[in-house]
């Protein structure tokens, strides 16, 4: 879609959250297409993470998007347009569970120890803070630290994991 050619390379950087990930710049309005209707949208451009496309809060509350759980469907504007969400078995490959985080070029060994090492400040009672989190959340500590251990010590994504499976 000749899209790179808009990108606005003032805006490089580094975008961090789940993982981290090269920004190439931004586009500062394109149109896109959802459901029937075209929508005008900013773009953050990455270098590459594994996920095609995020929909970001952002946008969701520009267009203010209403994500109907319910219906398994996104509304947009006053609800005139209501898009499905992709089935499970639709989804690409990388983006099934477990898959949509992974970076390609991570060494083995190296980001696990790092993730421990995040985990290991521990307190009297021999568990990290981030294990304490979880626990107060109702989880138990074998599966609070594998989650954590999953999510390289991120407590939010770690509690995400944990209350999708219940």
């Amino acid at each position: 879609c000749n899209i790179m050619r808009l990108v606005d390379t003032r805006f490089s950087g580094v975008a961090q959250g789940v993982g981290t990930s090269k920004i190439i710049g931004r586009v500062h309005l394109t149109q896109m297409k959802v459901g029937n209707s075209y929508h005008g949208i900013t773009l953050t451009v990455l270098e590459s993470n594994g996920v095609d496309m995020l929909f970001g809060l952002d946008m969701l509350k520009r267009h203010q998007c209403m994500i109907d759980l319910k219906n398994n469907c996104l509304h947009i504007g006053t609800g005139s347009e209501m898009v499905p969400f992709l089935p499970e078995a639709e989804l690409p490959e990388n983006a099934k569970q477990g898959k949509l985080f992974t970076e390609p070029d991570k060494k083995e060994g190296k980001d696990d120890k790092e993730s421990s090492d995040k985990m290991d400040t521990k307190d009297d009672t021999g568990l990290s803070k981030e294990v304490k989190e979880l626990l107060d959340l109702g989880f138990d500590v074998q599966k609070a630290e594998a989650a954590l251990k999953q999510t390289g010590g991120d407590v939010s994504m770690a509690a995400s994991i944990l209350f999708a499976e219940t």
